[in-house]
């Protein structure tokens, strides 16, 4: 019995369905919620549909994980249901029961061709069939591998296709071609799902740990008059900051005249920059104080730590014009500006390889690289205006970026655009590896 409620998510295609009910019955206890999807089309919305409502998610296959955890809450973990011996035994079985006969030649999908070659001899029959077999890559294409399996049919060479994905399964079916599906064991089920539960107590427990809010305010030109005004402004906005610490079982420290320490627990610093994100609070603070408002929230394995992220996240909302707030997660991950429409998701560690190269070649910033990929990765393509409003720098600094990832190959010119009918054309860019 776990003493801690996980909400686990299963993302499964309907002949899953009863597999994953079934085990969910052995445990019990578990808050369940299946996702059922019958095309890839529909994985995504699934999936935002209750990114608020889980704590952990686990895919049913390995092609579906790889292509659309993406999209899921960066504070959900997600597991996937990798497909091995069982999977592979249970495909056999049911091949045989099927056929009621020895197969010659088979042709596999998404197994490693030593998983196959040991199977089959541990199942006593190695000598007897002839494989072919294409492991699992999650850049492989649909059309690619119902191509592998269907021109092997086609020219004689094998007389069965076994396969771990619906799409193909359902294509070779359509076209005579006598295949079976693999679907995942309740062994493999059962193992993920008692992941899922230790993944999510542990993330459960993590959310009691130590988080900060680093904030200041600064009075705009007409509030900077006299030290009773000054006063007056710091002991307003700390009246804020206490109401909300109330809300969210926090505890509230002045650093100077403008500037506060929040401190609360993790769990409570998601509901902090929620609100954020999602409510005027903030905002009417601003016009209220006539004041801006900036802020900085971070998460840390230590106190130390995540006082660290928050300075360190309120120094880059202080570079920008607005009154605004960044997160620094204790993964080191930043998000920001909270609540803008072109928030961005990054990292200021330069571990990623792709941000390495790019940041030696084009005599760039690991930060700033990394903002660019991150801007890149959600729109795709944009103009020099669209970034710089994203980044909060002048078109002109961005130019100056677009020239140096130009030089180094990672920039191109992919069209242009009109934003009114007489104004001046702009260009659009995008993110490319040079060849």
């Amino acid at each position: 019995m776990n003493t801690i409620n996980v909400r686990i998510g299963f993302l499964t295609t309907p002949e899953g369905e009863q597999t994953f009910r079934e085990v969910l019955n052995e445990f019990g206890n578990i808050d369940g919620r299946l996702l059922i999807y019958h095309s890839d089309d529909e994985i995504r919305e699934l999936i935002e549909s209750l990114r608020r409502e889980i704590d952990v998610l686990i895919f049913g296959g390995p092609l579906s994980y790889h292509l659309y955890r993406k999209y899921v809450n960066d504070n959900v973990p997600t597991l996937s249901i990798d497909y091995r011996e069982t999977e592979l035994m249970s495909g056999l079985l049911a091949l045989l029961n099927e056929r009621k006969l020895p197969v010659g030649a088979l042709s596999l999908d998404t197994f490693t061709v030593e998983l196959v070659n040991e199977v089959l001899k541990e199942t006593g029959i190695a000598g007897g069939v002839r494989t072919y077999v294409k492991p699992f890559d999650a850049a492989e294409s649909h059309d690619s591998i119902v191509r592998f399996h269907r021109e092997l049919w086609e020219s004689g060479s094998i007389d069965h296709v076994l396969t771990c994905r619906r799409s193909v399964f359902e294509v070779l079916s359509a076209a005579g071609v006598p295949v079976t599906r693999i679907l995942p064991s309740k062994f493999n089920v059962r193992n993920s799902i008692a992941k899922a539960i230790l993944l999510g107590e542990n993330i459960k427990n993590a959310n009691f740990q130590i988080a900060i809010g680093h904030f200041l305010v600064i009075p705009d030109a007409a509030g900077q008059g006299s030290d009773y005004a000054q006063e007056k402004l710091s002991l307003d906005f700390h009246r804020i900051l206490v109401d909300l610490a109330q809300r969210f079982n926090a505890s509230i420290m002045p650093l100077g005249m403008f500037e506060f320490l929040m401190y609360t627990s993790r769990g409570f610093l998601e509901e902090v920059t929620r609100l954020w994100t999602e409510s005027s609070v903030f905002r009417n603070a601003e016009r209220k104080l006539s004041a801006r408002v900036y802020a900085g929230f971070g998460a840390g394995k230590t106190p130390l730590a995540a006082q660290v992220h928050a300075k360190s996240a309120l120094e880059r909302a202080k570079e920008r014009r607005e009154g605004c707030a960044f997160l620094i997660r204790d993964d080191g991950k930043i998000i920001g500006p909270l609540g803008a429409k072109e928030a961005l998701e990054y990292t200021h560690r330069a571990t990623d390889p792709l941000l390495q190269e790019m940041a030696a070649r084009t005599h760039l910033s690991a930060d700033t690289v990394a903002k660019v990929l991150s801007f890149s990765r959600i729109h795709g393509s944009f103009t020099a205006e669209e970034l710089a409003n994203a980044l909060g720098v002048t078109t002109r600094n961005v130019r100056n970026i677009f020239r140096k990832l130009a030089d180094a190959g990672y920039l191109e010119e992919t069209g242009m655009e009109r934003p009114y009918p007489k104004g001046r054309p702009r260009k659009i860019f995008a993110i490319r590896r040079p060849e």
